[in-house]
């Protein structure tokens, strides 16, 4: 029997799954540069390399990620609820 690490496993599927919402974003807008970044972002966003998650969900959490040249207006307006949301949530975990 696999020994899992129950915080770890639900740091992953949280990332995941915000960084899923805001390429959702990205692609009904369609930013295709902004979606290329965050799938790469995502590809590395694996259960065995849990470093790579903590710096990717601070990074996506840091004021300067929504400033980058490939966020139209459009994509922030619609991604700050999502990450502030995600904030909100992560606090009350």
């Amino acid at each position: 029997m696999e020994n899992y690490n129950y915080p770890k496993d639900r740091l992953y599927l949280r990332v995941g799954l915000l960084l899923t919402s805001l390429k959702e974003i990205a692609n009904k807008s369609g930013n295709l540069e902004l979606y290329a970044y965050l799938v790469i972002m995502s590809r590395e966003v694996k259960p065995d390399n849990i470093e790579w998650v903590i710096k990717t969900e601070k990074v996506i959490l840091s004021k300067n990620f929504l400033i980058q040249r490939v966020f139209n207006d459009v994509d922030r307006e619609n991604m700050i609820p999502i990450i502030r949301e995600y904030k909100l949530n992560a606090i009350s975990i």
